[in-house]
């Protein structure tokens, strides 16, 4: 994928930005099996399971993705500068703007709550309420 295949699948509204030039899709079932996995061992480890103002759910998306990121830079052989997983802030129908992580997968675009590991389903009005979306 490129900056422009990654664009296209977000409300025009929305600020969005991408880092990279391509990216790889990463398999649905390794962001919410191996992934979640890693990432709740390595925040726990951290001490950083627990949410306060200091621990919301921005720093949850932002270190969930950089995590992804990270685990595609020490995978030998990609050939993509980055992977389809990015953060998305909208307004949720009850509870007001958050942040989640959006990513492009095998199994296309997908939204993962990166607090809990689960996949959202998101209403088409909170898709349309997105106002930053960062790969």
């Amino acid at each position: 994928m490129n900056q422009a295949d990654l664009r296209s699948l977000f409300p025009s509204t929305a600020y969005f930005y991408a880092a990279d030039d391509s990216y790889a899709k990463p398999a649905l079932a390794w962001l919410l099996g191996p992934f979640w996995a890693w990432f709740w061992n390595d925040r726990t480890n951290k001490g950083l399971l627990a949410w306060d103002r200091r621990n919301d759910c921005d720093n949850f998306a932002r270190s969930y993705t950089q995590g992804c990121e990270d685990c595609h830079a020490i995978t030998a052989g990609n050939t993509d500068e980055g992977l389809a997983v990015g953060q998305f802030y909208y307004h949720r129908d009850i509870g007001g703007a958050h942040a989640i992580v959006a990513a492009v997968t095998d199994a296309g675009l997908v939204f993962i709550e990166p607090q809990t590991g689960l996949r959202l389903a998101l209403s088409p009005k909170e898709i349309s309420t997105a106002f930053l979306v960062l790969f």
